[in-house]
């Protein structure tokens, strides 16, 4: 069994996959209603591109299909690496799946496999059922450790204990060396993840200005970490090493930048539900 919040790569869109910590869009939820409907049609992961058409229509002519082309054609919509190139509606385009693929009895695999993929995934909801929120109580928040001297921080928004959405800004005060800036990794103390996920302060590449500083960090994928408990950590970085790993945009989470850096300061936050209007991008 799957995780809550956890992601299965062969489903998974290629922007949760370099950045699973991000709030998941509908548009990423659709990549993984294809990539079930295409394992159903085919009884394999799927693969990439035009080879991937080819696959799908080749498994629907042999299951009898009357339109091959048009079904392995609409499966390939949701499974588009662009997110704005997929379609909008998940309900319209499972239904549409449907009756592509209704019309010999064959199908009924494929309809029962997208019936079932629209109730594992919640919300886009044909099917929904409640959800029980994740507690690992044996995991509390890291006490922060002695801070060097000439390094000092705080967050002072949100408290200590706050309640949060899908994601926050975040504000404090630091002070730290020449050649050094901030960060604020978030781990998730509910599901076992022992990685650290970091987001660069706003205007972190102007570290003179930081004496007073905001950011933002993420809590999960819509609703669905609601009743977990996350931890936000203030790190002072070098400040060269934060620009490299910030300009390459490589789908590294910054679990390793974030452990050579100070820690500063340390919040335990609550994941109620909720969605934030802007998704906190941008200061």
């Amino acid at each position: 069994m799957v995780a809550e919040g956890s992601a299965v790569p062969e489903i998974t869109s290629p922007e949760v996959l370099t950045a699973p910590h991000r709030p998941r869009t509908p548009a990423a939820d659709i990549y993984s209603l294809g990539a079930l409907a295409a394992f159903c049609l085919t009884g394999e992961n799927p693969r990439s591109g035009a080879d991937n058409r080819a696959v799908l229509e080749r498994a629907a002519r042999r299951a009898a299909v009357a339109d091959p082309g048009r079904l392995a054609a609409h499966v390939m919509t949701a499974l588009d690496d662009d997110p704005g190139r997929r379609p909008a509606d998940p309900v319209a385009w499972a239904r549409r799946l449907v009756r592509l693929g209704r019309t010999r009895p064959a199908r009924a695999v494929v309809v029962a496999c997208v019936v079932a993929a629209l109730a594992l995934l919640g919300g886009l909801a044909l099917v929904t059922y409640p959800r029980t929120p994740h507690r690992n109580p044996g995991v509390s928040a890291a006490a922060t450790p002695s801070v060097p001297a000439g390094f000092a921080g705080s967050i002072t928004e949100p408290a200590d204990g706050a309640d949060v959405k899908q994601c926050s800004y975040l504000s404090g005060t630091a002070t730290f060396p020449a050649g050094w800036t901030l960060i604020l990794a978030m781990q998730n103390l509910s599901n076992g993840d022992p990685l650290r996920y970091a987001e660069v302060v706003f205007g972190f590449d102007h570290p003179e200005k930081l004496s007073r500083w905001r950011g933002a960090q993420y809590f999960g994928q819509g609703n669905d970490t609601v009743g977990q408990q996350y931890q936000v950590q203030l790190i002072a970085v070098r400040l060269a090493e934060t620009r490299a790993w910030a300009e390459a945009d490589s789908g590294d989470h910054g679990n390793d930048l974030a452990g050579r850096g100070v820690v500063l300061d340390t919040v335990r936050l609550n994941r109620v539900e909720g969605l934030v209007a802007n998704a906190c991008e941008g200061p």
